[in-house]
């Protein structure tokens, strides 16, 4: 198998269910997608009682890419994560917990890609923390193939991300 190729990309993950690719995402789009104070937009759909609408979190994909069988970051990576330590350092998210969550795609063992995907999500929570986001605000799970973006495709590429869950 080789590596993950290509450039990092962002996903936005919003309550619509779908994804939106953003290339080269501004810092202050990354705000703006974690900030819980940011509105969603509205996909033109409307529902007649709020009690059927769920609460998403705000979140973003990130299509990081790491070292074959491996935990360590590539460096084509480290930019896009220093841009969004950045943007957790935000004023707007200063006070903003996160969920890391590592994900992977359907191939291999569900063991084994659970503990590649603690690896990972533990190794960007690390990498945020060393760019001077608290630590304390950061706390990573392994997901394994759980939970596929393309679930046509489990073996697709944007199922290997890392999704940065604003907790609070």
């Amino acid at each position: 198998m080789k590596a993950i190729l290509g450039l990092a990309s962002l996903i936005l993950i919003v309550n619509t269910g779908f994804a939106q690719v953003l290339k080269n995402p501004s810092i202050q789009e990354m705000v703006d997608s974690l900030d819980p104070q940011t509105p969603i937009k509205s996909n033109g759909h409307t529902r007649g009682l709020s009690r059927n609408l769920e609460v998403t979190p705000k979140s973003i994909d990130l299509s990081i890419q790491f070292e074959f069988d491996s935990a360590e970051l590539q460096e084509v990576s480290k930019t896009v994560l220093s841009d969004l330590a950045v943007a957790m350092n935000n004023p707007r998210l200063i006070n903003v917990s996160f969920r890391v969550e590592g994900h992977t795609d359907a191939v291999g063992s569900a063991d084994y890609n659970f503990d590649l995907s603690k690896r990972r999500a533990d190794t960007v929570a690390n990498f945020l923390s060393n760019q001077g986001v608290n630590i304390g605000r950061l706390t990573s799970f392994g997901l394994g193939f759980s939970d596929l973006l393309n679930k046509q495709n489990p073996k697709a590429t944007e199922n290997r991300r890392v999704r940065i869950v604003a907790k609070n």
